[in-house]
């Protein structure tokens, strides 16, 4: 469905300012319009670096202070992964990288959706980053499944292919 631009007439300069506002659907009863923050309710990470400052939850709890850092056993670049209160579209994810380096910033990112945290299903692949040094990027996905378990799979990092990744900050909007 196409959005439509609501109009009123004669009622005045309140319902004028309502009348600027589109309507907007998907077609599936959600909303194209703003995005609502996603607040998980439980983390998770391939592995987490020992100090608790960098425990996955530092990822998504906006304090300068903390953060996610990881460096994996396996030599892999290690993921991040949360639980939703319930299902839901993840449309949007802003990613924060530390404000002194980019070699931890991951340059690839896979976002899966599950609702067992078992079973993934690639929801979109994010390639091609590339950052300065204390940015945040905003990605736009295409997902159209709810689903109560997102993961976050860096595959690729900055520069100097260290094998770990710093995540200063996400959010998650449906």
């Amino acid at each position: 469905m196409k959005c439509k631009l609501l109009e009123f007439s004669r009622l005045g300069a309140f319902l004028a300012a309502i009348a600027l506002t589109q309507s907007c659907s998907n077609g599936d009863g959600s909303a194209k319009g703003p995005y609502k923050p996603l607040t998980p309710v439980e983390f998770y990470a391939s592995a987490t670096y020992e100090d608790p400052q960098y425990a996955p939850k530092g990822a998504f709890d906006g304090n300068p202070a903390t953060m996610w850092h990881s460096p994996p056993p396996d030599g892999t670049l290690g993921w991040l992964a949360v639980k939703l209160q319930e299902p839901d579209k993840l449309r949007r994810v802003t990613v924060q990288i530390k404000a002194d380096t980019t070699s931890q910033a991951p340059t690839q990112i896979d976002v899966l959706g599950s609702q067992d945290n078992v079973n993934w299903i690639l929801v979109q692949a994010v390639n091609g980053l590339r950052w300065t040094a204390g940015e945040t990027k905003q990605i736009d996905l295409n997902g159209s499944t709810r689903y109560q378990f997102y993961k976050f799979d860096f595959t690729g990092n900055r520069q100097y292919q260290t094998h770990w990744i710093s995540i200063l900050d996400m959010q998650l909007f449906g």
